[in-house]
């Protein structure tokens, strides 16, 4: 999958940006959507990856991780 798919695919989960620094590293974010007033949820890379790609694919599993966990965070079995 594409970068730009990768990226439209994320945004299910709220407004996604990709950043680059001075020093030449990477990061990416998603802002995810909340319903519950006063709350807001961030997950994002390391500031320091060392390319756009690294910083998604960091992005990709932490998505991955924090949908996956149930109310007590803890992770929940798929079955």
């Amino acid at each position: 999958m594409s970068m730009n798919d990768r990226l439209v695919a994320l945004r299910k989960f709220g407004k996604t940006r990709i950043s680059s620094f001075n020093d030449g590293s990477w990061y990416a974010q998603v802002d995810v959507h909340v319903t519950t007033l006063g709350a807001s949820l961030e997950i994002k890379s390391d500031y320091d990856c060392k390319t756009p790609e690294q910083a998604l694919t960091q992005l990709e599993d932490r998505v991955r991780l924090a949908t996956s966990l149930d109310t007590n965070g803890k992770i929940e079995k798929k079955e």
